[in-house]
């Protein structure tokens, strides 16, 4: 998985791919 955290820092904050991942990560912890 810190590889997975690591990929999406080298995306960067702003990349749609990044936004779709924390949406699907918020919704699994809420």
């Amino acid at each position: 998985r810190r590889g997975l955290l690591d990929l999406f820092e080298l995306l960067g904050a702003d990349h749609p791919l990044t936004k779709v991942w924390r949406r699907k990560m918020f919704g699994l912890l809420h």
